[in-house]
């Protein structure tokens, strides 16, 4: 297994020599596994002995995704997963009486808890914030009226860009609703597993996917990338492509779409010529590849598949900005970004799109549609991912404290580069700083890529991911409600796993604060995909899938750096910044996944995000049991000193190594 990770990080850099630095990380990401071991006597039961908590919001959750039929008791079906989950890795339940009585409390709340953390609005969160009494009766109305008409067009749009041809209701037909296998493996091809169902289900998966080339052997093979490229696409072709064509062709823009050029669009455009615009724009252009392989690249705005579907998108959000009640009406600004964005939507035209939406900055609601990011291999292509939501404006105000702090950040990130030999056009800018904006949102309704998160629902975002002519500036979103519900359904085992005096430090504020610094770190040069390094190609390139799995442990120390930084000014107390170090600690612990699939062949390209938070986890137990071991009771002590030099070494070779 070492010697294939570190070939891969090798392979990653175009058959250069690999560094020392690159080395020792590659060694790290699998001694992680190696060095856990010891400790997964507590994970192992730690799985099993699952919150009630996390318990309701898993049983919620598999009810929401369709792995349980309406009509079948979820308390039965709830019990047998869990039981399969247990015998796939050849464990026992201890107490199943137990567990089955929890399972059956859920069944009589489930009607009394909200269906799902990320699309609840005013559940699962602090009783003190009522979301919906923050916006007026329009902006309710408003709130209902976009959701209820633009979730299934982005749904559909979401489906078409992984995977056109994805089988659908017609292989429904043929899978017995009831099997709980099917019905996994139908909804995986595009939403993430239950973390606790995920021991037994991903071995499986892996398997199946190996011997067949697909997620079931009746299914045809899914894009070699998404359905953004051609399906059969090889990556020598993409390869051809990045060395024969500028970093910022239109071929490598997130929104494109590349296809193998047809007879029938061939005619057409020898006939009609290329598609432009309302402004005599082309908005299509012919390419030629590998091989002499001629594609298409045109803007998905114009694309015959999705143009309707865009359409009809840009005249909800234009109708709606007119919505009044009772003498109330939207935020005249807000009303204006509508109207803006839809033109954009309709004129194809991406900059002006995302610059309307990074100037959102007033009223109760928020609102982006746009390929802000993605998880695909290719790390070129972006997946649409649109959010509704309701601002916390007192959350927003804390975080404008914090601007210099940012600053701060800036300038230590561009002087270690400076010293580590970037040209200095790549060193960050500090002046960018004024131009961030972090917004704290209680989602109302989430689609596109949001659905189907790795993971589960995502506690932020930050966008835009890759540059755009004349836009500096940089936005964070923080999900509230993902937070609050992570951090409540994660309290009771925190105790378990730190002890009660420790557990105090842990807190829904403590999630929310690192997540907001964790998006703001992948803003700055260094932690994106579109960085150029000094021979010309960007880091998304380079490192393409491993790039995730490289970024996310620099965004978790760049927060962690952050908070630092706030304790040593006086802004946050010592508590909140202990809390930082012990979340640092247990969000990955209880993301961990068992040895058999974290030493997978394809683990890291599967799973960045969390492969990322491994490689954190094994650098600070490499460090030595000094800074995070376990007592003879199992609980987890740590050095809070001797980890914050830990994570400062790591933030610099992750620096180095980019």
């Amino acid at each position: 297994m070492q010697i294939t990770m570190v070939s891969r990080l090798g392979l990653a850099f175009r058959g250069k020599v690999l560094t020392r630095t690159g080395k020792e990380l590659a060694r790290l990401a699998v001694g992680t596994q190696r060095l856990l071991a010891g400790a997964e006597r507590f994970f192992t039961r730690a799985e099993l002995e699952i919150t009630a908590a996390q318990r309701e919001l898993a049983a919620l959750q598999l009810h929401d995704l369709g792995l349980v039929p309406p009509s079948e008791p979820l308390s039965d079906r709830y019990y047998h997963l869990l039981q399969a989950a247990a015998e796939e890795r050849g464990l026992t339940l201890t107490q199943p009486s137990e567990l089955r009585a929890v399972a059956e409390t859920v069944e009589k709340r489930r009607q009394t808890v909200a269906q799902a953390a990320m699309r609840q609005v005013s559940q699962l969160d602090s009783p003190t914030v009522d979301k919906l009494g923050l916006v007026n009766p329009a902006e309710r109305k408003w709130l209902e009226t976009i959701s209820r008409a633009i979730v299934p067009l982005v749904t559909e749009i979401f489906d078409r860009q992984c995977w056109p041809d994805r089988p659908q209701e017609e292989y429904l037909a043929r899978l017995d609703p009831r099997d709980a296998a099917s019905r996994f493996h139908l909804i995986r091809i595009r939403t993430a597993v239950l973390p606790m169902l995920r021991p037994a289900f991903v071995p499986a998966g892996i398997r199946e996917y190996k011997k067949y080339a697909s997620s079931l052997p009746w299914f045809p093979a899914g894009p070699t990338y998404n359905g953004m490229w051609p399906a059969d696409m090889t990556p020598e072709e993409l390869d051809y492509l990045r060395k024969n064509h500028p970093n910022d062709h239109e071929v490598f823009r997130p929104y494109t779409m590349v296809e193998r050029l047809s007879k029938e669009i061939k005619a057409r455009i020898i006939k009609d010529g290329l598609l432009k615009n309302g402004k005599g724009q082309k908005v299509e252009t012919i390419i030629r590849g590998l091989d002499g392989q001629e594609y298409r690249v045109v803007n998905i705005c114009f694309h015959e598949n999705y143009r309707p579907t865009l359409l009809k998108i840009a005249g909800h959000l234009r109708s709606s900005a007119n919505i009044e009640v009772d003498g109330h009406a939207l935020n005249p600004s807000f009303r204006n970004y509508l109207k803006t964005a839809a033109e954009a939507i309709e004129e194809g035209n991406f900059v002006k799109w995302l610059k309307a939406d990074l100037e959102q900055k007033e009223g109760n609601l928020f609102f982006t549609l746009f390929p802000h990011e993605g998880y695909w291999a290719d790390n070129i292509k972006f997946p649409f991912i649109m959010e509704i939501g309701i601002r916390d404006i007192k959350a927003g105000k804390v975080a404008n404290d914090h601007l210099d702090i940012a600053k701060q950040l800036k300038e230590r990130v561009g002087r270690m580069q400076r010293e580590l030999g970037f040209n200095e056009t790549q060193v960050t800018d500090p002046g960018g700083t004024s131009e961030d904006s972090t917004e704290f949102i209680w989602i109302y309704t989430a689609a596109g890529f949001i659905e189907a998160f790795p993971d589960g629902a995502p506690l932020g975002h930050d966008y835009p991911k890759v540059s755009y002519p004349g836009i500096r500036s940089h936005r964070n979103v923080i999900i509230l409600d993902a937070n609050l519900a992570v951090s409540q359904a994660n309290m009771e085992l925190v105790e378990k796993l730190f002890g009660p005096e420790l557990a105090r430090l842990y807190s829904p504020e403590i999630m929310r604060d690192l997540t907001a610094w964790h998006e703001a770190q992948h803003g700055m040069i260094g932690n994106r995909p579109d960085t150029i390094m000094k021979d010309g190609r960007s880091l998304g390139e380079t490192f393409g899938e491993l790039w995730g799995f490289l970024a996310e442990p620099g965004a978790d120390i760049g927060s962690l750096t952050a908070h630092a930084l706030l304790y040593k000014a006086g802004k946050i107390s010592e508590n909140h910044y202990r809390g930082s170090r012990l979340a640092s600690v247990f969000r990955p612990v209880s993301r961990i996944y068992p040895k058999e699939v974290a030493r997978s062949e394809d683990f890291i390209e599967k799973a960045p995000h969390v492969a990322g938070t491994m490689l954190y986890l094994g650098f600070i137990f490499k460090e030595g049991n000094t800074i995070v071991r376990f007592t003879e009771d199992n609980i987890l002590e740590i050095d809070f000193s001797r980890l914050t030099a830990a994570i400062e070494k790591l933030d610099q070779k992750l620096i180095e190594f980019g």
